[in-house]
């Protein structure tokens, strides 16, 4: 089935990277329509070629039927004009190389990470403070900036009477608190952040209350400036805008004439008298504070993704210092966004995240603070129960970090915010639905130039593998854990997909292990799947034998580079090729399943001898295999056996 011109994302929700080759990304995602999860193969197509490659790839997944391919479900088809999408892509990727830039360049550059040594490196003490992820009074205020009226007054009075409520019945509240500090909860109760607990107790003085006062209470206009408005009630000055509100007048000049607010003494104001306890329900109907926005999956993904390509940076620059060092925050939390408006408070070197926790895979904010507290002085502030008042804390934490440890925790950390919100604006493009023709009303023998004036996003929905061939031949390094008659039994599933690969006339050109999948299953050796059809071919009637070696156009001859490390000699050299370059990666393949190589370079000089027809001298320990080996990756095509005569070896049909 084709859905031109839909979106993906109505119907998927994306869970995950699975991997990025050169022409695509694939994904792991999750249907909207039986909650199961499928691959998600993205292709870009930018030309009138790249499209009709794409269009071929699905064409040939539509024709198997066997339970050694990975399973096509089905595709969707996105038409973007191709000026705005080039414009949108030219831009995003200059940003996203900038700011890559700008790392690599602090990473290799910066002398101090160079002289860095977690022993020896002056450190410094800070407490984390992890507390769950809730709405704010500004987050209200700001969603609620024009509601004035009478019921909205009497929310807003309910707020501030809450807060005056809450500062006067405890002892810790910081002397430069803000509408940050206090969290909305489910009851629609007031609470102060956590992180308040273990600031020095005081009593705020009476302007700081009034400008708190003016943020909820003041409807202020648009062609007014707010911080004059705010200045103006620091400086006891009654703002022009509200001298006909007699009620507000008078409950702001009497905070002025309290400088040292009694706080108590305000729950009976008039202007505060005869509220209602909470706040009614119906106000909250259609708000959306108490979901929260929070990063998506794929979103989440992408900082994972940012995360894993910067440790390779910073081994790459023989940082790994940083990388191994041992602290709590790198361990158990993802750094996900940074709130720069709440990083203000009493005590200077506050900051506040969002994470996400990798054991319970739920999202919090965690405060982290530079100031030297004592931890005396930091875990008795959360022994008491406060919870009538106070955000539940998760959990805290004191540890000693290297600075500077800490200042490239903090650069990465911004680099990949900017880095993920240039991808999110990218990915939006993909989200509305104009009207439009799919790929198949393409003229495939329109000018290049014309086909370029579209930008087609293509989606192939295909089964889900358990991991790759690649990971297990990395994780499973000893031969103990191979036994023979199982490597056997895989390439025995290998040979008999590619022989019914090959009888339907396609070549696939790209066999690796990163190509081949487990099925899902709890078996120890589970059965493997072909995948990734993004190179294969269709061949005519003598497919044995065809090279397309006659005159047409470059880019039908069947000589182009075309593959990866597991390309036959054929192909390295540019030569015509056929059906015989996926017997000798197969061979490359079943050598690797047999012979556990101790390293990449041990590996790589093995193929390269095999290439050169020249036998390894790691076969002399292979007897019952070399032969096998030898026969699948002859350098002369001629000399290797077809799919079918690779099943009738010996080899294969000694099942002891």
């Amino acid at each position: 089935m084709s859905h031109n011109n839909a979106n993906i994302l109505d119907e998927f929700e994306p869970i995950h990277s699975l991997g990025q080759g050169a022409f695509a990304k694939v994904f792991q995602m999750k249907s909207k329509n039986d909650d199961k999860h499928y691959a998600v193969k993205w292709i870009s197509c930018t030309t009138k070629k790249s499209i009709k490659y794409a269009k071929r790839e699905i064409a040939i997944l539509q024709e198997f039927n066997s339970d050694g391919i990975v399973s096509y479900f089905d595709h969707y088809e996105k038409i973007r004009p191709g000026k705005h999408w080039k414009n949108m892509n030219k831009i995003g990727l200059n940003q996203l190389c900038s700011e890559r830039d700008d790392l690599k360049d602090f990473i290799e550059n910066n002398q101090t990470l160079k002289e860095f040594d977690s022993e020896s490196t002056a450190s410094r003490k800070y407490a984390y403070i992890v507390t769950k992820y809730q709405p704010t009074l500004k987050d209200w205020l700001i969603e609620n900036n024009k509601s004035f009226d009478a019921i909205s007054m009497q929310i807003r009075k309910h707020w501030l009477k809450e807060i005056i409520s809450l500062l006067s019945n405890n002892r810790a509240c910081s002397i430069n608190f803000s509408l940050h500090d206090f969290l909305i909860d489910m009851d629609l109760k007031l609470k102060i952040d956590a992180v308040e607990l273990f600031w020095i107790p005081t009593d705020p003085s009476g302007f700081q209350f009034a400008v708190i006062a003016a943020e909820i209470l003041l409807n202020i206009p648009d062609d007014i400036n707010r911080e004059d408005v705010l200045k103006d009630i620091q400086a006891e000055k009654i703002p022009d805008f509200i001298e006909n509100d007699l009620e507000v007048v008078t409950f702001f000049k009497s905070i002025f004439e309290t400088k040292t607010l009694n706080l108590s003494g305000f729950l009976e104001h008039e202007f505060l008298h005869d509220l209602p306890d909470i706040c009614p329900s119906s106000f909250f109907a259609n708000t959306s504070i108490f979901t929260k926005p929070l990063p998506s999956d794929y979103e989440i993904n992408l900082i994972e993704d940012e995360l894993r390509s910067i440790r390779n940076d910073l081994t790459e620059a023989g940082l790994n210092e940083f990388e191994n060092y041992n602290s709590k925050l790198m361990q158990k939390y993802i750094f996900l966004k940074s709130f720069p408006e709440h990083n203000q408070g009493f005590v200077r070197g506050q900051n506040l995240f969002l994470v996400k926790c990798r054991y319970d895979h739920l999202i919090y904010q965690l405060r982290r603070v530079s100031s030297p507290i004592s931890e005396e002085t930091f875990t008795s502030g959360f022994s008491e129960s406060y919870d009538k008042w106070f955000s539940k804390v998760k959990e805290t934490w004191i540890e000693r970090s290297p600075k500077q440890w800490v200042q490239l925790y903090d650069f990465i950390n911004r680099r990949i915010e900017k880095i993920v919100r240039i991808k999110m604006l990218l990915a939006t493009y993909l989200l509305p639905n104009e009207e439009n023709n799919g790929i198949d009303n393409i003229d495939e023998n329109q000018p290049v130039n014309q086909a370029n004036k579209f930008n087609s996003e293509i989606f192939i929905v295909m089964e889900v593998g358990n991991g790759t061939l690649e990971s297990w031949l990395s994780n499973e390094t000893n031969l103990q854990n191979r036994p023979m008659n199982k490597m056997k039994d895989w390439i025995r599933q290998l040979s008999e997909t590619i022989a019914y690969i090959h009888g339907k006339k396609i070549m696939h050109r790209d066999l690796k292990p990163a190509n081949i999948f487990f099925k899902q299953s709890n078996e120890e050796f589970p059965p493997i799947l072909i995948g990734d059809f993004g190179l294969a071919r269709h061949l005519d009637d003598d497919i044995d034998k065809q090279t397309i070696t006659s005159p047409r156009r470059k880019s039908d001859k069947l000589t182009t580079n075309i593959g990866t490390g597991y390309m036959s000699p054929e192909q390295r050299e540019n030569e015509p090729y056929n059906l015989k370059v996926d017997i000798f990666a197969l061979g490359l393949i079943a050598t690797e399943l047999i012979i556990p190589f101790r390293t990449v370079m041990e590996k790589s000089n093995v193929f390269e001898n095999l290439r050169a027809g020249e036998v390894p001298k790691i076969f002399e320990d292979y007897e019952e295999a070399a032969e096998f080996l030898l026969l699948l990756t002859s350098k002369n095509p001629d000399d290797r056996p077809n799919a079918d005569q690779v099943l009738a070896h010996s080899f294969l049909t000694n099942r002891d």
